[in-house]
This record gives structure tokens, sequence and C-alpha cells, in this order.
């Protein structure tokens, strides 16, 4: 290869980087809404096409992009003590997330299977936010109770007595609301966080290898199946689950430990319900059903889980839980005794 081939190599290689980057951090800072869903894909979609420095250099960039932009504008209209505290927890996820990205890819993990390094990545998350987050939201509570409470007697000479009365009423049902959902948030930010990080790992990885016209590295979702020892994972976080529905662990001080359970348990629920929703699609090409008309009935089923019914959820996770002893795909594909247990082709 000439010196100017060298040249033009190494100059398209940084345009894709930067190019990358930028695509990253307008998806993430100027897009509402859905921008920040999807704003890690072209940095995984980098690393598939050009390896993990290149991943490096764009992430970089990102990251840098992302803090200066929040320096300049901050969280404007919040208080003081509110807006650094987001400020601090935008940067410890947008690490943890990046972080776990890389960690997917990282040559010294690839003896583990891509799913054990998505549930190691979430469990690393959840290690370093345990001491961060119940404080975080106990500070982000108390000023956001003082700052509508502020509000309200603040606009109260201007409203009249009766409509300032209700106006403190409503400032101490949304901050009582805001404590209520704490718990919650404890319970189950590791799923969010497991669930997105999968997602940007899948979609980055499969646009990286389209575009540059390689084969993707991922199995079809007909094919997944979760380690069966995944269950005892389940099993244990069920069983701190049911002790801390009891109230056996606020007596001992353990709430924590019902933390831990409930994001265990539903990072578990939803790789199995991953599982389920690869079943019903392989019984949906077994019997002939395109793979738009299954996708569009498990989307329907996943919406009514989502916004109606829960149980609907975990039905879904049971069924593909119980391929440990009933295994369907086996008896659809008679003959073919390949066991799949991960996303990656071998």
């Amino acid at each position: 290869m000439s010196d100017a081939d060298d040249a033009r190599a190494v100059r398209s290689y940084w345009i894709e980087v930067v190019l990358l980057a930028v695509v990253a951090s307008i998806s993430y800072l100027v897009i509402p809404l859905i921008g920040p869903l999807f704003c890690l894909v072209p940095l995984q979609a980098l690393l598939v096409r050009r390896g993990n420095a290149a991943f490096g250099y764009g992430a970089a960039l990102f990251g840098i992009a992302a803090v200066s932009f929040r320096l300049l504008t901050g969280w404007a209209g919040l208080p003081d003590q509110i807006a650094s505290g987001l400020m601090r927890a935008e940067v410890v996820a947008l690490i943890l997330l990046v972080g776990g990205l890389y960690a997917i890819a990282s040559p010294r993990l690839g003896r583990y299977r891509a799913l054990y390094r998505l549930i190691g990545a979430t469990a690393a998350a959840g290690v370093v936010t345990a001491p961060l987050i119940g404080g975080f939201l106990e500070t982000a509570g108390i000023a956001a109770e003082s700052f509508l409470m502020n509000w309200a007697q603040s606009t109260s000479a201007s409203l009249g007595e009766e409509l300032a009365a209700d106006a403190l009423t409503g400032a101490r049902t949304m901050a009582a609301a805001f404590r209520e959902t704490t718990p919650g948030i404890l319970r189950s930010y590791l799923l969010i966080y497991f669930a997105f990080l999968t997602a940007q790992w899948w979609i980055g990885t499969t646009i990286g290898a389209r575009s540059a016209r390689m084969p993707t590295p991922l199995r079809p979702i007909t094919q997944f199946r979760a380690p069966d020892r995944l269950i005892w994972m389940l099993v244990a976080s069920l069983a701190v689950v049911v002790l801390d529905r009891t109230g056996a662990l606020n007596q001992t001080g353990l709430e924590m430990l019902a933390a831990v359970a409930w994001n265990a348990g539903l990072v578990a629920a939803c790789v199995f319900g991953i599982q389920g929703i690869a079943i019903i699609r392989a019984f949906g090409a077994r019997y002939g059903h395109s793979g738009t008309t299954t996708g569009l009935v498990i989307g329907v089923l996943l919406i009514i889980g989502l916004f109606a019914t829960s149980w609907l959820l975990l039905i879904i996770s049971a069924f593909g839980a119980s391929e440990i002893w009933i295994p369907y795909r086996q008896r659809l594909q008679a003959g073919d005794s390949e066991r799949d247990d991960d996303l990656y082709r071998p």
C-alpha cells in the first residue's frame, strides 16, 4: 500500500470516528425523547466496524461533548442541589453504559459468553451505584419538596387564599409521590440499565455489521437460549423477595438485600422473557407464519403486559424458563440436537 493510500485510510478512519461520535452526541443531547434511547448505537456500530480503539476515541469525544453541553446549559429551572445531583448521576450513568458496551466486546472477556458479560456489566453497575443512588434519591426528594413548597408559597399571594391552599396541597402530594416511587426505583433501576445496554449492543452490532457488509456475529432470535443455571439466580431472588414481603428483612436491617434481590430477579426474568419470545417466534416459523405477523403478535402482547397487566410478562418469562424441562424447539426441530445457549455464533 502506498503512502497516499495509508494517508487516505487514516483520514477515513478519523472521519468515521468523529462523525459517529457527533451522531451519538446529537442523538443524546438534541433529539428529544427518542434520541437518548438510541444514543449509544453509533458507538457500538463504530466498535464493530473499526475496533476497540476507535470505540474508545469515539466514546471520549461523546463524553466530552455531553459533559461540556451540561456545563454550559445546566439543568435550567431546577434548584442547584437537584441540578448538581443530576449532573453527577448523568456522568456516572454515561461512564457505566459506555464501559458496559466496552466490556461486552473486550478481548480480555472474550472467553465468557455475551449474556454473562451483559449480566456482569449490570452487576458491576449495581456495585458502583449502590452507595450513591439511595442517598441521591433521598437528597433529590428533600430538595424537590423544598422547591415545590417554596414555589407554592411564592405564588400564593397572586393566587388568592383558596388557590394558594390548593397549590400547597398539590406540592405536598407531588413530593409524597416522589418519595413513594423511591423504593420502586431502587428495586428496578438495574433492569432498566440491563435492557438499555442490551438494546444498544444488539442494534449497534447489527447496524455495524450490515453497514460493513460483514456477517453479523449475532444468532437469530429464534435460537436464543439462556443458560439453565440462570434459573437459580431467579429462584434465589424470588426467595429473598418473599422474605421481603413478610417484613422479615425490615426487622433485621437488610432492606438493601431486598433491592439486590428485586433487581437480580427482574434481570433474570427479562432474560427468560427473551427466551419466551424466541420460542414464540420459533413456533410461528414452524407453522408457516411470517416474521412480521409473529412480531406484531409479540408486540401486542408486550404492550398489553407493560400498560395493562404485568402478569402477561410474567407468563412469557415463565414460558421461557419452562424450556429447561420441556424442550419445545428441540421437538419442533426433531433431529437437531444442537443446544444454543448464547447469542454469538461459535
